[in-house]
């Protein structure tokens, strides 16, 4: 019963809907993306098949009201992720890279 009211929370109508594809741990995945947050799915299980020190890559569908918050979160899961959509989040994350090389003194 828990799960569901949580995952009432992930399927909310909000501004925007973003499609992320992350390849690590389910477990790893929940602890930056709670139930309340994210659905995810697990992509082609047999696609995944390979040493077992290989993460699987998943699906996230996160909907949001805004996008300032992801940037952290994707950097924060520190592991490979595409973001399918929407591009705007593309772009706050290329700003928020920039000013964290800036940052480290690496200049653009």
């Amino acid at each position: 019963m828990e799960g569901h009211l949580l995952g009432l929370f992930a399927d909310a109508d909000y501004r925007w809907q973003v499609v992320l594809r992350i390849q690590e741990t389910e477990d790893h995945i929940r602890a930056h993306l709670p139930l309340s947050v994210a659905r995810l799915e697990r992509l082609d299980p047999a696609a995944n098949r390979g040493p077992e020190d290989v993460a699987p890559w998943y699906r996230a569908e996160i909907h949001a009201e805004n996008l300032d918050w992801l940037p952290s979160v994707i950097a924060a899961l520190d592991c490979e992720v595409v973001i399918d959509r929407p591009g705007e989040l593309r772009n706050r994350v290329r700003a928020a890279a920039t000013r964290m090389l800036h940052a480290a003194g690496e200049s653009s």
